[in-house]
């Protein structure tokens, strides 16, 4: 026989008595976005009268407009910005709902108090006809429990409930994945959805949950669907269960619409309809359990049977939920006593927003700089220094030695510079630990031995507040004198955070930072310390490449002087075809340094070289010294005009042999009677610097010499036009003192 029940209409209810009016519920893509953008954006699609955002809930803000059609037109064009994540008219809060009740709604709710009195003693009749059988009204759409369509179950006492949560934490179903710091979801959706309530412990990646958790949940959840308490929108799927294959079918359609169902609840469905089919789901399931186990159990079963299998029940549901707090709750000291993938994790806090005062910690070599909120106000200390100094009170009071050696990613106390502070350990190397001070940026190298165990496990686990950061426009790593610029303001002084940039798959920001004390960013002075240091070094590259070219020649020119002219295959060299002069230029001022003016009283002719030549002057004069002692083999000239080396006085110097009398110094510029002679050597400069000239303004001259001696003025250097001798018709050089000029 088959019996048919046709089921009872959900009774359609308007959504816009939920509703109210003029109030617009926005959701943030962001939660760090500031009140002050969401007010200029909201005001400019109608009048505001109020805006609230839940300091629970950041990502959430409430705006009052002041009329509904106002509303509805803000939320087609609010939709349209980025910064929300989501739009839509807000619903009524139940102080709303009290404040605006009226005597009209109350009187609907009596009437409707009094249509559920009634209908609860016709299913109260009901019941009792059909008890013992399957084919009863169970799977009606109302609540069996209270004959109310409209309202939903009703829960069990708050005393009778497990304080933590079984299966997914946000829907209650069985769950896939396990957080690590211990909650349970299904997937990254009910995580997301859990959110509000769950943002103060964490918000990390899931990881598959565990077998044995699996296998702890799939008994507590049987047992608590089992029990009449049960309030969750859990459906069962074990197949002790299933009364027939029919029931089976229809299990499964039931659980496929209350997925569906839930998934529009998340996709921003109807959600009063929903409510209203998850509660005739709730009702359906709860009693067909009921029926299935009373058939299974027998026909029959008085009062006390069927109180000890609802204590049987509600003992093991205790046991999960016992179990289940004390694996979530139970937060070792140790690491190593840590289950896998319940590992705890040093968290970063709220990044500070654009316009903050911040400060440097400290700065690595990699251009990374690690900055804090100043947020202090009125004398007060910043939340970073308040941390700090809880830090330092924690490791004298709060802290013992370590016991075993650290593992990574542990957090101890570490000693720096006679201090302890929060440490993370990056490496463990024998004895030596390579740790990063979560609070300040730096790295060290410590022993393991002397850091310390941090005993407080919400100080140890608190979240940092120092944050690493690269400065925008400074490229690579700093320079040496860009890190001291750094290392003078860090701790010191104060910057205003004016940019702040995310850095894609890094926790590096890059910022824009002004000096307080310069109208200037440090990005600016960073950026023009590094090119003053580049024209600095390429100043001293180029000085070095000129230093290494004259050593280059230098080198070369003594290689020369080890090569003396060979007696046997020796040719006199004549000075008209060998020697080259450097003379001065007519009508250009030159800076002369006097070489001899030994005659100048007498013949007012100095001998003279430009200051331009003077380095390869002296360079002539010192390789005619060398050639002269390193040539043993004496040389006596025949011809008139030849040239060679003389030696007078101990100076070796080039000479132009005359006779046997006289020779004249080319690079002095006198006629003297040399001691001896030596072949002109084949690498010596056959150019002469030297320049006789007469002198067209004496009384000048006369003011450099001391006590009126020539010799005195013999290095000095003058200023001086060069033009043509009036003393002389020969085409001789003569040069004009400039005062003023002469050293």
């Amino acid at each position: 026989l088959k019996f048919y029940c046709e089921k009872p209409k959900m009774p359609r209810r308007n959504d816009d008595s939920k509703i109210q009016p003029g109030r617009v519920m926005i959701v943030l893509d962001n939660p760090i976005v500031m009140d002050d953008v969401i007010m200029e954006i909201v005001n400019r699609h109608g009048t505001v009268t109020a805006m609230h955002r839940p300091e629970s809930n950041h990502r959430l803000c409430f705006v009052q407009y002041a009329s509904p059609d106002i509303a509805s037109n803000a939320i087609e064009e609010l939709k349209n910005y980025p910064l929300f994540r989501d739009v839509g008219q807000a619903y009524k809060s139940e102080r709303y709902q009290e404040t605006h009740s009226n005597d009209q709604n109350q009187n609907q709710k009596k009437n409707k108090q009094n249509r559920n009195e009634g209908r609860n003693n016709f299913n109260n009749n009901n019941n009792n006809n059909n008890k013992g059988g399957n084919f009863g009204r169970n799977d009606g759409g109302f609540n069996n429990q209270n004959s109310d369509m409209d309202s939903p179950p009703r829960q069990a006492p708050r005393e009778t409930q497990p304080e933590i949560p079984l299966g997914c934490w946000y829907c209650t179903k069985m769950p896939n994945f396990e957080c690590r710091c211990g909650a349970f979801y299904c997937d990254i959706g009910c995580q997301r959805s859990d959110w509000a309530k769950h943002k103060d412990i964490c918000m990390p990646r899931l990881v598959p949950i565990s077998s044995t958790n699996k296998l702890i949940l799939q008994e507590a959840i049987s047992s608590k669907n089992a029990s009449s308490i049960s309030s969750t929108p859990y459906c069962p799927s074990s197949p002790e269960y299933s009364g027939n294959s029919s029931n089976n079918n229809g299990n499964q359609q039931q659980r496929q619409q209350q997925q569906k169902q839930q998934q529009n609840r998340y996709n921003g469905g109807n959600d009063f309809n929903n409510q209203q089919q998850q509660q005739q789901q709730r009702t359906n399931q709860q009693q067909n359990v009921q029926n299935r186990l009373a058939t299974a159990n027998g026909p029959r079963q008085n009062g006390h049977d069927k109180a000890e299998s609802s204590n049987q029940q509600q003992q093991q549901i205790s046991e999960a939920a016992t179990k289940l707090q004390r694996m979530k709750l139970n937060k070792a000291g140790s690491t190593a006593s840590s289950p896998p993938g319940r590992k705890q994790i040093l968290q970063p806090g709220r990044f500070p927003p654009e316009g903050a005062r911040v400060k440097i910690t400290t700065s690595l070599p990699s251009g990374v700089l690690y900055i804090y909120h100043n947020n202090g106000q009125h004398g007060n200390q910043s939340d970073f220094q308040t941390l700090i100094n809880r830090l330092h009170v924690a490791a004298e009071n709060e802290s013992r030695p370590l016991g075993v050696v650290p593992k990574v990613d542990d957090v101890v106390f570490a000693p720096f510079q006679g201090m302890f502070y929060r440490a993370k350990v990056l490496a463990v190397k024998e004895a030596k630990l390579d740790v990063q001070f979560p609070d300040f940026g730096n790295l060290e190298t410590v022993a393991w031995s002397e850091c310390r165990e941090i005993t407080n496990e919400d100080l140890k686990w608190a979240k940092y507040l120092s944050f690493p950061v690269t400065l925008e426009g400074v490229d690579g790593p700093l320079t040496k004198e860009q890190k001291e610029l750094v290392a003078q303001v860090e701790f010191e002084e104060e910057f205003e955070l004016i940019k702040a940039d995310a850095v894609p798959d890094s926790e590096v920001r890059q910022v824009v930072l002004k000096r307080e004390r310069q109208n200037v960013t440090l990005n600016m002075a960073l950026v023009e310390q590094k090119e003053k240091e580049l024209r600095q070094r390429r100043q001293r590259e180029e000085q070095q490449a000129a230093r290494e070219r004259l050593e280059r020649a230098d080198r070369e020119k003594k290689e020369l002087a080890a090569k003396i002219a060979d007696p046997n295959a020796y040719k006199p060299l004549l000075f008209d075809d060998v020697i080259s002069a450097k003379q001065l230029t007519v009508d250009k001022r030159y800076r002369l340094c006097i070489i001899d003016a030994s005659e100048v009283l007498e013949t007012k002719l100095i001998s003279v070289i430009a200051t331009e030549d003077a380095a390869h002057y002296a360079a002539v004069v010192e390789d005619c010294e060398r050639y002269g002692q390193a040539d043993p083999n004496e040389y006596q000239p025949t011809v008139q005009g030849e040239v060679c080396l003389g030696r007078y006085k101990a100076d070796w110097s080039r000479v132009l042999y005359d006779d046997e009398e006289n020779s004249l110094l080319l690079d002095v510029g006198t006629m003297v009677t040399p001691d001896e002679f030596r072949r002109f050597p084949p690498g010596l400069s056959r150019t002469v610097y030297n320049n006789e000239v007469f002198v067209e303004n004496m009384p000048l001259l006369e003011k450099l010499m001391k006590n009126g001696a020539p010799e005195s003025i013999h290095g000095n250097t003058i200023d001086a036009w060069v033009a043509m001798s009036d003393n002389k018709e020969d085409g001789s050089l003569g040069i004009r003192i400039i005062p003023g000029g002469g050293n």
